[in-house]
């Protein structure tokens, strides 16, 4: 690309983009304009003759909440919120990274042991960079200009998208895109693991990396079953929308982590490490025993475990078929089960209840209105997400507007993950 800034004034340009956000030649022009910013902002400091676009999305969780740490199932999407980058290589051995909204820093592809001053930004490149080395691939030096539409905060994984970005640049610019989706998942997973001190699953990285809706079985953990399925239908049909309670999540680790000890918990008592080898048949036979050792609550989240598995096999299986009649009532089920047995949907404060009221009002605004909600990732603080048929849309917004008086995002599926531009 001999001038970047010149390029995106073409035709193409514009048709490429088109493609990669799903939007018609009117729609795109806010696309357009957003890539002009960046890569203006870019000239102003750097070269532009040898730079190219990268763009990393976002991704909503559709059903499978809370399963795949437990090995299970999960239906989720990449969005149109996405992460993008202006990027040169240099020969310097270093990176420098700018974001719009935050200031330069320098990272030495050499020197990659983490400092305690690093910010979580700078841990996240080096443990990709120490993973890459690790696996035999190739790191190198580069120059980027970044600037994010992913949400943080709302579970449509901000984390994830710059970690894929990063791992789709180094797999560009120094590994002849030879490094498949699963092992850039694992890079940035490895680095959430053991550089940040997160105790993240894969499915954030690779919902992120893969592109449109997938299915993905982590029973086989180390080598995950992700399989594409058809969402044009899904996507002509509904609009999808994020509204976030506005909650600080910063209290609740005990909370999260809860979730994953008391499925544990029931699991151990069958002598199984993860959920995924329990079955409802085991639960039936050992109530009591399981009440007893484990508690009720316990109990009701390995009950969410093996019916959300279930009730994502068999949406997975239809969506194959390219029967998608019981779309909304998979999304409906799941998310009563992460309400009822779950319970991830309320906090210990009563005065701090934002998931739980904004589904309530969600469901009674639907008694009149087509539509269906759940909540959206982690939950008990976050956000939800509400799945609107697109005739439905004007009147939903004029809700979320008129009555909750609340922040709120519209999103759709996209179709590429993280991905080189242009």
């Amino acid at each position: 690309m001999s001038n970047i800034i010149e390029f995106l004034k073409s035709q193409e340009a514009k048709e490429k983009l088109m493609s990669l956000y799903n939007l018609d030649e009117q729609a795109v022009d806010t696309q357009v304009k957003r890539y002009q910013k960046l890569a203006d902002a870019f000239a102003e400091v750097y070269p532009v003759d040898n730079a190219s676009f990268f763009s990393s999305s976002g991704r909503i969780e559709i059903i499978g909440n809370h399963t795949d740490h437990q090995l299970g199932r999960i239906v989720a999407a990449s969005i149109d919120m996405d992460t993008i980058a202006i990027v040169t290589p240099n020969a310097d051995g270093k990176i420098h990274v700018k974001s719009l909204e935050y200031d330069e820093f320098t990272i030495d592809v050499n020197v990659l042991a983490v400092k305690e001053d690093d910010s979580r930004t700078v841990k996240l490149i080096k443990g990709i960079l120490e993973r890459f080395v690790q696996n035999g691939r190739k790191i190198g030096g580069f120059t980027t200009f970044m600037t994010t539409t992913v949400l943080s905060a709302a579970g449509v994984s901000s984390s994830a998208s710059f970690e894929m970005l990063i791992c789709a640049i180094l797999n560009d610019l120094y590994n002849n895109n030879e490094i498949s989706t699963l092992e850039c998942a694992k890079a940035g997973q490895w680095a959430e693991n053991n550089k940040w001190d997160k105790k993240s699953g894969l499915l954030d990285q690779l919902a992120c990396a893969t592109g449109g809706m997938i299915t993905i079985d982590f029973a086989n953990y180390e080598n995950p079953e992700v399989v594409k399925l058809d969402s044009k239908v899904i996507q002509d049909k509904y609009d999808f929308f994020i509204t976030p309670t506005g909650e600080d999540h910063s209290a609740l680790d005990g909370e999260y982590t809860a979730i994953t000890v008391e499925m544990k918990a029931i699991s151990q008592f069958f002598g199984k490490e993860y959920l995924k080898d329990v079955s409802m048949d085991d639960i039936m036979a050992n109530l009591p025993a399981l009440r007893e050792k484990a508690g009720d609550r316990a109990v009701l989240r390995a009950i969410h475990f093996i019916t959300e598995t279930e009730r994502v096999r068999k949406l997975a299986a239809e969506v194959k078929e390219h029967d998608y009649t019981n779309f909304e009532k998979a999304v409906t089920d799941s998310g009563l089960s992460s309400w009822r047995f779950l319970q991830n949907c309320a906090t210990p404060d009563p005065k701090h209840q934002g998931i739980a009221l904004f589904l309530a009002m969600n469901e009674i605004y639907f008694q009149n209105h087509k539509g269906v909600c759940r909540v959206h990732g982690g939950g008990f603080a976050g956000s939800i997400l509400s799945v609107i048929p697109k005739e439905e849309s004007p009147a939903f917004r004029a809700f979320l507007k008129d009555v909750l008086k609340n922040e709120y995002y519209e999103i759709h599926m996209r179709d590429a993950g993280s991905v080189k531009v242009f």
